[in-house]
Order: C-alpha cells, then structure tokens, then sequence
C-alpha cells in the first residue's frame, strides 16, 4: 500500500506538470483524472490506516515513529511499510546502509580527493520517505540548525547536510523502534558541558 501511495504521488505530480503545457481541449481532462487520483490516495491512506489500528503491534510502532521531529503520521505509516521486518536489521548502522544514507568516500583512481557523499545503494524509496522529514528538521528544529551551521563551518555542502539529517533520522528510527520509548531529544541532543 505504501508503494502505490508512492506510486500515486508520482503520477500525480506528471499531471499536474502537464497541465502546465496543456491545451485548453485536455485541461479538464487532465484536472478530472488528477482528481480521481486524489480520491484513490485518500482510500488507500485510509485502508492503510486501518490495517494499522487491526494490528496493535503496528499502532505502537507507529505512534513511536509520530514522536520523532518532523515525521507525521502519515510518514510514519509509509515507513513502516517500507521498513517491513525491521528487527533484521542488527543495528542503526545496517539499517542506514539499507537506506542508503551512509556517507561513501571516493578512494581509488584519480578521484582520490573526492568529496564524500551518499552511498545511495539501499532502498530509493526508504530513502525519499528521509528526505522530506530532514528538510522539516532543518528548517525548524534548532538543534538540528545549530548542528547544520556546524557542518557548514566545517566545509560540508548543502547536499551533505541533508544527506547528514536523514542518517539522523533513520537512526533515530532505528532507537526508538528498538527500545519500544518515544523519541527523546535530551537523547537526541545532549546538552554540551560549558
């Protein structure tokens, strides 16, 4: 359900790209199709939900994902349908390599001197459901935007610093679903001594 959720959001977004170069004659058509999808996603969301409140355990997960920043409800419920069997993964660092948001360095050939970045070999859609809540996080979290004046002051780019937010989050994702307790961000974000 989570993946023709994707899938809708996609071609949502074709149609709506359409409608930019459309003539007059289809634009109704367009607009009435992008409707309907509409109306699909809203099912399917619902459906989604309620399979989520038949199964107690999945409601619990849930409500520990709603907890961390920047992750809603919705989100948290796409998530756990991509994460699936999450307990596979022995630790938060496996499961960030499976998203594909730990950094790879370049280190052979010429391009010895490389910038780090994404190793993006995981899972793409696990790692599109990170991007949005990072870019929540940076924008609004102020420990998130201290630690992101820190990143750049130290040479790292834009790109980078998301890249770093979403291994953030998926750790947080991995803590929280492991230790069965809400997201907390004395936890998160420990005070530094003066």
């Amino acid at each position: 359900m989570a993946r023709r959720l994707q899938a809708l959001d996609g071609m949502i977004a074709q149609e709506k790209n359409r409608l930019e170069t459309v003539s007059q004659d289809l634009r109704a058509d367009i607009e009435c199709h992008i409707a309907f999808m509409a109306q699909q996603q809203d099912k399917l969301r619902q459906q989604m939900q309620q399979h989520i409140d038949q199964h107690p355990h999945l409601k619990g997960q849930q409500q520990l994902l709603d907890s961390i920043p920047g992750i809603g409800k919705d989100t948290a419920a796409r998530l756990l349908g991509e994460l699936g069997n999450w307990q596979t993964f022995a630790s938060a660092r496996q499961l960030a390599a499976h998203a594909g948001v730990t950094p790879q360095e370049k280190t052979s050939g010429t391009s010895v001197h490389g910038k780090p970045r994404l190793s993006k070999l995981g899972n793409t859609r696990l790692r599109k459901l990170l991007f949005f809540p990072a870019l929540t996080l940076l924008r609004w979290n102020d420990s998130i935007q201290h630690w992101r004046d820190s990143l750049l002051k130290r040479g790292k780019t834009k790109k980078q610093v998301v890249g770093a937010v979403m291994h953030k989050v998926i750790r947080w994702i991995f803590a929280v679903l492991h230790s069965h307790k809400p997201f907390d961000p004395n936890l998160a974000f420990p005070v530094q001594p003066a």
